[in-house]
């Protein structure tokens, strides 16, 4: 079978972009008998976001940037607390607690932020694309199904020579194109959709994109280097972000329909950091139930450092005729012989 008729699918969890940003759940230096630096999860790296955070910003957001900043650490104790953010974000969406909001917008302040203030980047996504690609946009047989509300792909394809920067979705369009490399959805919430291909899906939707009053989509990472520019995008108070968790189900299900739509065509997956949580499972066996049925799926590797995968097999009941592979390098993204 030639190579372009194989098609590989890309599953990525928190650990795809741990050279950048935090886990999260961080791993100890001690932990697993690693001799590697500590890896920091989302409460250790608030409480240092909250210390380092000293911009010379407007005494306009003086306010609104005091209370995220409280409010990262209140949310780094309840972490803590309740094991991990997701597990607490749960908390209180089943009490719908008006407080759920509140940790969306600090949880999007503070990706937006490390992104585009900071600059943090996972170098591994750029040789990842940069080895795969053709004709400057990922090849058709290899598509992406992302856990996280990152956007450090974006960044890659910005980088690569696409542009996303100056997008806006209204209401009068029913679709969202990432011209020049990615064809990708953040959100399809509230807009019609279409039948036409996508190659990224961001099952939790993404942070630094949000719907003004006009019902607008827009990016906010697109500012001159003025961190009061970049605030006035962010817009501290009157926005609606596009970040939601698994269990806002109602919210992601275009996004889960179309994540299956590519399942079903799929040959190859390829799991990169990515632990499969209790919260994600409704949408975890939907694709895992798909890959079973289309009679083609018949590989799976997982590049995890320690965790070999196996557990896949027990977890979504897996025929033995679906070979795991396990993949400890870290430091690239892996990429099939296959392809």
């Amino acid at each position: 079978m030639d190579s372009s008729e194989i098609n590989v699918t890309y599953l990525l969890g928190a650990g795809a972009s741990a050279k950048a940003l935090p886990l999260v759940k961080g791993i100890k230096k001690q932990e697993r008998g690693t001799p590697e630096a500590a890896v920091l999860g989302l409460s250790e790296r608030f409480r240092e976001f909250v210390d380092e955070f000293n911009e010379p910003i407007d005494p306009t957001y003086k306010n609104d940037i005091d209370g995220i900043k409280e409010n990262l650490l209140y949310f780094a104790d309840k972490a803590e607390e309740f094991g991990t953010i997701d597990t607490y974000a749960k908390f209180l969406f089943n009490r719908q607690d008006d407080q759920y909001k509140t940790l969306k917008k600090a949880l999007c302040f503070f990706f937006v932020i490390e992104q585009v203030l900071y600059r943090k980047f996972d170098n591994r996504i750029l040789g990842f694309l940069t080895t795969i690609e053709k004709r400057r946009s990922l090849p058709e047989n290899v598509n992406i199904l992302t856990w996280n509300y990152d956007f450090q792909l974006q960044i890659a394809g910005v980088k690569l020579g696409g542009n996303f920067e100056r997008h806006e979705m209204t209401s009068n369009t029913s679709s969202w194109h990432q011209h020049g490399y990615f064809t990708a959805t953040p959100s399809l919430d509230f807009f019609p959709s279409q039948n036409e291909p996508y190659n990224l899906i961001h099952l939790n939707g993404i942070a630094g994109y949000a719907y003004q009053k006009e019902r607008k989509l827009s990016l906010i990472s697109n500012w001159d280097g003025d961190i009061n520019v970049l605030l006035r995008k962010l817009n501290l108070k009157d926005v609606e972000h596009v970040l939601n968790f698994a269990w806002e189900e109602s919210k992601g299900i275009q996004r889960v329909q179309r994540a299956v739509k590519i399942a079903e065509n799929t040959d190859i997956l390829v799991v990169i950091g990515y632990s499969f949580p209790f919260f994600n499972r409704f949408v975890d066996r939907q694709i895992f139930k798909t890959l079973k049925e289309n009679g083609k799926f018949r590989k799976i590797y997982f590049q995890d450092p320690f965790i070999d995968g196996q557990f896949l097999r027990t977890q979504f009941q897996l025929d033995e005729k679906v070979d795991i592979e396990h993949v400890k390098k870290v430091d690239s993204y892996f990429i099939p012989m296959e392809l």
